[in-house]
């Protein structure tokens, strides 16, 4: 058997398909600076051009721990859920703006008290 080689056949060269695009999934950082809290906004509509809503969350936590004067060890833990803040902003009539807000927290609490231990 003379003469028998095998043969490659090229067509050119091979396509590549490009990549992706990444996904947005987890990219809370840009979620955040588009303004979620825009419920609809159409500057073109005569009555009502824009409706936000927002909140806030006050809360604070700490660790201490330390020597005292005598060489004694103390640590001590402090929590303290301080207000919420609800907040609203509306655009209508082209002219007029209506921002309210809300804020409910611990009243009349004396300095140092209302500390979870």
């Amino acid at each position: 058997m003379l003469g028998v080689l095998p043969q490659t056949i090229s067509a050119g060269t091979p396509e590549i398909a490009p990549a992706p695009e990444p996904s947005q999934n987890g990219d809370w950082c840009s979620w955040l600076q588009s303004k979620p809290g825009t419920i609809y906004k159409n500057k073109e509509n005569p009555f009502l051009q824009s409706l936000q809503i927002g909140g806030r969350v006050q809360y604070q936590a700490s660790y201490v721990d330390g020597e005292d004067r005598n060489g004694r060890d103390f640590n001590d833990t402090y929590s303290d859920f301080r207000r919420v803040r609800i907040e609203s902003k509306t655009e209508f009539l082209q002219f007029f703006t209506i921002k309210a807000g809300n804020n409910r927290g611990v009243k009349g609490r004396r300095s140092g008290a209302g500390l979870d231990r």
